[in-house]
């Protein structure tokens, strides 16, 4: 049962009362405008980061425990943003990237730093998306997955650190790798695997299985009863809202299981468990009980979400906002694409996450003051950077929410 409650744009309220096409052209002219600044601070910012890039290919940062991790985050935004992939900047990082890793001793590789390596190589010889998607939704509707072909020494590549990102998984998920589990760690090796896969590494379903298992255990075991909101589109900028009778309970996630939920942290408990299902759903686990806990889960973490929802900060439930911001915003634009949602409840999260950014860009083009990582962070956000994974036409039953009170 589903009731009709209220337009989500008051420009849309406007359009219905006064017949249309003025009203619809204005709209149209906004989103215009819109795009024009979110493409500009885009541009500003690619080009601020390919100038902060050293002689050697590398990119300051971290290097004494990363060698492979900022140099790595750096190009990966050069090529989300589109930066020619035949570039010299480009192509000297790959080399100095490919002799660091040679050169590392395999216990000194980090799990951020070889995932986001892992992306960037995929990255760089994805098919670009022939068709052009029209202004008024340009970075609002994520581009299909995909399978990417690997010339025979970057497949190797790939299928070498696949290899040594699954070794590293604990008998759950992922640290740094030594020293436990955390669920930041765990998100970039999940990324980084289905990067793997998209490019033909096989990798089978057990790091999926554990990683789903121990989300589902980590989570929150309750929380507060929100209602489920629907937003049906209804042509290019509107949308239709729809309050449902439907209820979800919204449970978090913390850096490690028990730590308070931060909204950081859920975006990497929810996008974790998106990846997982879309592994999974082919298989009888995923039919069963098993798939009924992860849509439960995803569904809650969805809930925790739009009930916390900022973009000014990286939110809390129990205090005003914690630390990470962009490392926070980067999160809500995977959650986003993976989930395949527009919507945290009646949170456009897109055009108020890039709103936000694109009025606090420095006037160099950088973000916090030139911070190279938040930097990019905040353009992998604005860039709809997530490729999208797949999600079930039916959810399962247990997608259906307890009754309230229940």
């Amino acid at each position: 049962m589903r009731r009709q409650l209220l337009v989500r744009s008051p420009l849309l309220l406007l359009v219905l009362l006064l017949g249309g096409p003025a009203g619809a052209g204005d709209m149209e002219e906004e989103n215009a405008r819109f795009i024009e600044r979110v493409n500009d601070a885009i541009d500003r910012g690619m080009l601020w980061v390919a100038a902060r890039q050293n002689e050697d290919g590398s990119w300051p940062g971290y290097e004494d425990d990363y060698p492979l991790g900022v140099t790595a985050l750096a190009l990966l935004t050069l090529l989300k943003c589109d930066y020619p992939r035949k570039a010299e900047k480009v192509q000297k990082a790959f080399r100095l990237l490919a002799k660091r890793y040679r050169e590392l001793q395999q216990d000194r590789l980090k799990t951020y730093e070889v995932a986001i390596l892992m992306m960037a190589m995929e990255e760089a010889h994805a098919p670009r998306v022939a068709e052009k998607q029209g202004p008024p939704d340009r970075y609002g509707r994520p581009r299909h997955e995909r399978r990417v072909d690997l010339p025979q020494a970057d497949f190797a590549w790939m299928a070498d650190m696949a290899k040594w990102m699954v070794s590293r998984q604990t008998d759950t998920v992922w640290r740094y790798p030594a020293g436990g589990i955390d669920h930041s760690n765990t998100q970039y090796a999940l990324l980084g695997l289905i990067a793997a896969r998209r490019c033909g590494v096989d990798l089978g379903r057990k790091p999926f299985i554990q990683s789903a298992n121990h989300l589902l255990d980590a989570q929150e075991k309750d929380g507060p009863e929100v209602r489920r909101i629907i937003h049906m589109d209804a042509g290019p900028g509107y949308a239709q809202r729809y309050a449902t009778n439907m209820y979800d309970r919204a449970r978090g996630w913390g850096y490690m299981p028990g730590d308070e939920s931060t909204g950081s942290m859920t975006t990497s408990g929810v996008s974790c468990l998106a990846i997982c299902r879309s592994e999974l759903l082919d298989t009888s686990a995923y039919k069963g009980p098993f798939g009924e806990r992860m849509e439960r889960g995803i569904r809650d973490g969805l809930a925790w979400l739009a009930t916390n929802f900022a973009v000014d900060r990286n939110p809390s439930a129990r205090r005003r906002g914690g630390g990470w911001h962009y490392y926070y915003l980067f999160g809500l634009e995977r959650t986003g694409a993976l989930c395949d949602v527009k919507f945290f409840g009646d949170h456009e999260w897109y055009r108020e996450g890039a709103t936000y950014l694109v009025a606090n860009q420095g006037r160099d083009g950088a973000w916090q003051g030139g911070d190279l990582v938040d930097t990019c962070f905040a353009l992998l956000f604005l860039r709809r950077a997530t490729v999208p994974v797949r999600v079930p036409r039916e959810v399962t039953p247990a997608a259906e929410p307890l009754a309230p009170g229940k």
